[in-house]
């Protein structure tokens, strides 16, 4: 059915459709609120439009656009479907785009000419929002800002919204039936922003309670949202009871044994008390509730319920049978629940926490809260698969559970924590990832894609991305998107913008941090939460080049929106070293010094808040304002001021900071206040002063620049020249990493200190040797740490005796030891070498010295190995037993993997139960493949090309065993490969995680704490090239750095790619060799270490100038 819309003609042309065919009434029904939709955005031209329904593709909702000769149809099989298609056509025809931060909607007269593009979704439904979203954005939006916000996802094709508002007037309801008093169940309810985390059971009661007229606005408005997301054919997703009821309830019912649980650091009177599964009331509360939100707001089929959300439940340790039997229960309970009150409805929960606490959601535990489900009344939204990654450093949830064990779940990501607004976000990921889980064997029954931000209105390229991935099965390729992205955006994507983007995607947005702060936003370093930010210098170069594209584009409104951000960030990060420089010299006790820094970093920020005056997301005013305008009363517009504040600073609990933003008005009146109170002598008031600022009604005197633009461009230019880094050196760091064959790390930095004090003999020279997991790890860790060094009588990788020493921390808790020692390849004549014949056993035996030492943590670096077993040998020397298909013990050697029938680990030594291992590993290679241990390394151990064959076939049978028998699949683990795959092999087998080597070093090193407030560092390594900034020691050490504003100067004996490496971060590098010389000559240590000075000494000197000037 086709309609052209036009004015008037539209109605008329409804009613003799109605008159005439009933059917079509139903069909009309997603045309019009497209149609409103559109008007909303483009007014008259919408009569220009042809609206028509199309069936959808295999129950997949689908879309068509076409432009031809003036005439714009878009067709679709749903109201989103066609909003969407209006809105692909608006980027991609007119390059046009509307979002949080404004519009640029310059349409053309004529519709361009499109040519025919067709697109179906592969997936049922697309998700939007969080629980937390309607705390760290929505809880003060009145009908006008969320009507925007269902427009905004209606044009992204949204149609699986998350919809809670208003579910503490429903429980309000539920709770006087359950005989509670009004004044008790007002106080069970936190204030407005924090009420997020009262819906998911961690808090209770905190800057509450909630008004009479609050509660009843909040159905009002409730009515209108959901309406109209009703309109567009979107199925909202409401709240569930969850199984947390007041304190008041707690005490009617002493016979029930409550569970008590504990959540963010907060005393337990804010704790929440959860019923236990078994009695009846779970069932008869959540049937009322769901009853009463019906009764309000109408059917609904999805009902969230989370009852666990980062928190675990309170089980006897081991008692593993206990902790399935009380999940299973639960699962029960709160899914009869909602059934009770709607037998058709499906029970939604939110994945964040199986990921979060994957300790605690193990394969048997998550089973076990979705055994008493049926597969079609359960939706798992698989928040968080950016922050496996990331944060926590596993697998994505839903292939460490098998794609959630048949029932339907949907992929989506966490962009952003508290609504932070620093750039940040992994693009290459999000442009991929899910179109890897679509097509993955294991993606069970995967129905839907999502995105669930905690908080809104940033990072606007990462939402446009997302949303097109929600309407593809394949991977979008970020070079072709990118440039449609910037011409909608800013109106064109000149070379310079390119570049600049080249530059985001290479730093801010390469990666995703939980907490993307600047050290002046927390006055303090957090140490819980550690901050991190790329404005390394490949970053900053971007905003230059951003900004150089002034000329050509500043007509467009989000142009110059993006360029006072962009500004403001090259900004702050100036003036975050200079407060960084503030704390380190307050902490040496210079008070002049301290006080000159801090000036600087104030003189800098108030420049940065003026910029962002101007900007439309980032002002404190609005936030208040709105927080401000559901107050009835001065008290309570007092009262939600506060609340609202409360949240974006102190939080509550150890959460302070945790929401910081990057706000005019914040910066000048909390952020640089705080600051000067810290270093003053009323530093001890900071908490009271902060819980003053709260309290108190704040009012605007944020002023913003007459040419904002302009202002910016001008800022940055005049930074960039004055610089940061002429200043005397007062405090070095040398962390090298061996020149191998060559000289050791210890002497390469005795070599480069002379050079530094030859220049500066006042400086500081702190010397940091390092190592990434290979060899040298173990020296490097034992030469900075209070460590004794014990031998062993070990065996070779040929089963011969031999001598191994490792080192026992000062504690005795902690053995640290290289397989090398006992496993190395250097340990094997040439001529001798086999990896079908040589095994780790010797590897074990260190392990089973240090267990009987007392030792209760394994530190292991598996570089330099010269084997091929997988692990076995070690794994045998500590009891298991390697079996056949006949039960014969076979020799742990690597010519015995394919052979393996099971493995016995009933004589295992006890020990290991007891002990954890972190395994340094400082490659990525996966078990096997063409990237695997034996493809990759057993030739250098030995291995002609049909051994490697036959190793390849072992290694992929032996995967398998341990798959069908521990449950685990080692083959796409990276790392898993390393060390002839003892990386991955021992995993199912030992209490073990594979780490980044140099991570692991860094950080028992205190890596992080000796570098803060140093003048620069020195590193290097025998070559120096583009893989050298990528996971290895340096890389690791200049990831440090960025974090901490330390500039990285990088040293080495061959030298390539330079422009690569200073683009990575280094700030330069620098070859040894100083004319043309053989091999022999440069491997020849005296020779490399006097080079080494000399080159030091004239970078100094060159510094030495800077200073001077």
């Amino acid at each position: 059915m086709k309609y052209h819309i036009s004015s008037s003609l539209f109605v008329l042309f409804c009613i003799v459709l109605c008159a005439c065919n009933s059917s079509s009434v139903e069909k009309d029904g997603i045309i019009q609120p497209a149609f409103d939709l559109i008007e909303r955005q483009i007014g008259e031209r919408v009569a220009d439009i042809q609206l028509e329904e199309i069936a959808p593709e295999n129950g997949k909702e689908t879309f068509e656009v076409e432009a031809k000769n003036g005439i714009l149809t878009l067709r679709g099989s749903s109201s989103v479907a066609i909003c969407y298609a209006f809105y692909t056509y608006l980027r991609e025809a007119c390059s046009a785009m509307k979002t949080w931060s404004g519009e640029r909607m310059e349409l053309p007269e004529t519709w361009p000419d499109f040519v025919l593009k067709k697109q179906t979704t592969p997936y049922e439904y697309r998700y939007f929002l969080n629980v937390c979203t309607f705390g760290y954005t929505t809880p003060y939006w009145d009908w006008e800002r969320w009507e925007k916000e269902i427009d905004w996802m209606a044009l992204r094709g949204v149609n699986m919204p998350l919809a809670t508002v208003a579910s503490e007037a429903i429980a309000e309801r539920v709770w006087l039936k359950m005989g509670l008093k009004e004044e008790d169940i007002r106080a069970f309810f936190t204030g407005p922003a924090h009420l997020p985390w009262h819906r998911m059971g961690n808090l209770n009661g905190w800057d509450g309670p909630l008004t009479d007229g609050w509660q009843k606005e909040q159905i009002k408005l409730q009515h209108k949202i959901l309406n109209r997301m009703r309109e567009l054919g979107m199925e909202p997703i409401a709240p569930a009871f969850a199984g947390f009821v007041p304190t008041a309830f707690a005490e009617r019912h002493p016979e029930i044994q409550f569970k008590h649980l504990e959540w963010g650091g907060f005393d337990e009177k804010y704790n929440a008390y959860v019923l236990p599964p078994e009695t009846p009331y779970f069932k008869e509360i959540g049937k009322l509730f769901i009853e009463e939100w019906e009764k309000e707001f109408g059917k609904n089929t999805y009902y969230l319920s989370d009852s666990f959300n980062e928190m675990k439940l309170p089980v006897a340790e081991g008692d593993d049978d206990g902790k399935h039997k009380l999940l299973a229960q639960y699962g029960e309970s709160i899914y009869h629940s909602i059934a009770a009150g709607n037998p058709d409805a499906v029970w939604v929960t939110q994945g964040w926490t199986f990921g979060y606490q994957h300790d605690f959601w193990d394969k048997a535990s998550l089973q076990a809260l979705l055994s008493r489900v049926p597969d079609d009344k359960m939706i798992i939204i698989d928040l968080g698969n950016d922050y496996p990654k990331w944060v926590w450093g596993t697998e994505q949830t839903w292939k460490n559970h098998d794609g959630f064990y048949g029932k339907k779940w949907i992929f989506s990501y966490v962009p952003n924590f508290g609504g932070k607004t620093p750039m940040t976000g992994d693009l290459q990921m999000y442009a991929t990832s899910s179109a890897e889980a679509l097509h993955s064997a294991n993606a069970g029954n995967l129905i839907g894609f999502g995105s669930a931000p905690e908080g809104l209105e940033n990072n606007e390229v990462i939402y446009e991305l997302l949303a097109d991935m929600g309407w593809t099965a394949d991977s979008i390729d970020l070079d072709s998107w990118l440039p449609v992205y910037c011409k909608a955006r800013y109106g064109g994507c000149p070379a310079a913008m390119d570049s600049a983007w080249q530059r985001f995607r290479e730093t801010a947005y390469s990666s995703l941090y939980s907490y993307p702060r600047f050290t002046w936003q927390t006055v303090v370093p957090d140490t819980r939460r550690i901050s991190k930010l790329d404005v390394s210098d490949s970053f900053l170069q971007g905003v230059e080049l951003f900004l150089s594209c002034a000329d050509s584009l500043e007509s467009s409104s989000l142009y110059v929106n993006d360029a006072i951000e962009y500004a403001s960030y090259y900004l702050a990060a100036k003036a975050d070293d200079c407060y960084k420089r503030a704390l380190k010299e307050d902490s040496l006790g210079n008070r002049v010094a301290a006080m000159q820094q801090l000036d600087r970093s104030v003189e800098i920020l108030l420049d940065v808040d003026k910029l962002l005056a101007s900007h439309p997301l980032y002002r404190l005013e609005e936030w208040v304002d709105m927080a401000r305008d559901w107050g009835k009363t001065d008290l309570e517009k007092d009262a939600y001021e506060a609340n609202a504040k409360r949240l974006i600073t102190t939080w509550g609990g150890f959460q302070e900071d945790y929401a910081a933003r990057f706000w005019s008005g914040l910066i000048k009146d909390y952020y640089i206040p705080r600051m000067k109170l810290y270093f003053s002598e009323q530093r001890a008031d900071l908490n009271r002063w902060e819980e003053n600022w709260i309290k108190a009604p704040w009012h605007n005197t944020s002023t913003s620049f007459e040419d904002p633009l302009q202002s910016a461009i001008k800022l940055v230019e005049r930074y960039k020249e004055e610089g940061f880094g002429a200043r005397v050196m007062k405090r070095v760091i040398l962390a090298f990493d061996s020149f191998k064959g060559c000289a050791s790390s210890q002497e390469i930095a005795a070599s480069a200190r002379q050079g530094i004090i030859d220049v500066f003999p006042e400086c500081a020279v702190v010397v940091v040797p390092v190592a990434d997991g290979g060899e040298g790890t173990v020296e490097a860790i034992c030469s900075n740490m209070s460590v004794e060094r014990v031998s062993c009588r070990v065996h070779d990788p040929l089963m011969n005796l031999m001598e191994a020493a490792y080192g026992i921390t000062s504690d005795g808790s902690t053995a640290i030891l290289e397989m090398a020692a006992a496993s190395g390849l250097p340990l094997i004549p040439q001529e001798k070498r086999n990896p079908l014949l040589t095994t780790t056993w010797g590897t074990g035996e260190m392990i089973a010295d240090a267990l009987q030492r007392g030792c209760r943590r394994i530190v292991m670096g598996i570089g330099g190995s010269a084997t091929n077993d997988a692990g076995i040998g070690l794994l045998a020397s500590l009891g298991y037993r390697f079996l056949d298909e006949r039960g014969e013990e076979l020799p742990p050697v690597g010519e015995s993997l394919g052979k393996i029938a099971r493995v016995d680990g009933s004589s295992a030594n006890k020990l290991l139960c007891e002990t954890s291992f972190t395994i340094a590993c400082d490659v990525n290679n996966p078990f096997y493949g063409s990237r695997g241990a034996a493809a990759v390394y057993a030739p250098q151990k030995g291995a002609s090309p049909d051994e490697v064959d036959f190793l390849e076939k072992g290694m992929i049978h032996y995967a398998q065993v341990i798959k069908e028998t521990r449950q685990m699949d080692i083959s796409e683990i990276p790392g898993a490969g390393a060390a002839g795959g003892l990386g991955g092999g021992v995993l199912p087998f030992l209490n073990a995680e594979l780490q980044s080597g140099i991570d692991i070093v860094l950080d028992m090193l205190r890596f992080r704490e000796t570098i803060q407030g140093a003048d620069l560092i020195f590193t290097g390594e025998g070559k120096l090239d583009k893989q050298t900034g990528m996971g290895k020691a340096l890389g690791g050490i200049l990831r440090y750095a960025k974090e901490e504003a330390v500039p990285v100067i990088a040293i080495g004996g061959c030298v390539e790619a330079c422009e690569i490496l200073n683009e990575m971060g280094f700030a330069s590098i620098f070859s040894i060799q100083t004319a043309p010389v053989s091999l022999q000559e440069a491997m020849d240590r005296d020779f490399a270490l006097k080079n080494i000075r000399q080159v030091v000494t004239q970078i100094m000197r060159t510094i030495q100038i800077g200073t001077h000037g």
